[in-house]
């Protein structure tokens, strides 16, 4: 186990949903902007489509269940399963067994 997958223990107590935050907080830490604008995990333009989407978790985790549980899941279908074995920030994203590398 990682420090990362510790985090809910730090959970803010207005979160409703703590998976979902979780995941979004594992997203956001690697997904930070740049200061050339660049997000400094995917080295695309910022905000990045997985930054956007973990601000969006991020919202919606905090949301009252009644009022967010389609919002939930969709947001929880888009997100990555997040395990703790990840590979180091800044080499890029981690491969599946399914996809692969085309130099």
């Amino acid at each position: 186990m990682s420090k990362g997958d510790l985090v809910e223990t730090d959970c803010p107590t207005d979160v409703v949903d703590r998976l979902l935050w979780r995941n979004a907080q594992r997203i956001l830490h690697r997904h930070v902007v740049r200061l050339d604008g660049t997000c400094h995990w995917c080295g695309r333009r910022s905000p990045c489509a997985p930054r956007e989407l973990a601000e969006r978790a991020d919202a919606v985790s905090r949301l009252p269940w009644h009022e967010a549980w389609a919002a939930r899941n969709e947001i929880t279908r888009m997100l990555p399963v997040i395990t703790a074995d990840l590979s180091a920030p800044g080499s890029g994203p981690a491969r599946g067994r399914n996809q692969r590398a085309f130099l």
